[in-house]
């Protein structure tokens, strides 16, 4: 797993943080992927980060971002 770098914290704190829409849109859609947009279909979050390739914190923050704004793409 990768760890929190000097260069990472210089480029947050000088505002270059990571593109959070993006990570936002590539989550929704892989979920739809996986489930073919059933909604009674659950999916394991460890699994998800692994398939993206993504730490475990940044798939929930991603996931808790869509479930407060409702999980449709139109509300990204």
């Amino acid at each position: 797993m990768l760890g929190i770098t000097h260069k990472g914290i210089l480029e947050v704190e000088e505002e270059n943080k990571p593109e959070k829409e993006g990570i936002r849109r590539a989550v929704l859609s892989k979920i739809m992927e996986l489930t073919s947009a059933d909604h009674s279909i659950f999916i394991n979050i460890d699994a998800l980060a692994g398939k993206m390739n993504m730490m475990r914190y940044e798939t929930f923050d991603a996931l808790n971002f869509l479930h407060g704004r409702g999980s449709s793409e139109d509300s990204l």
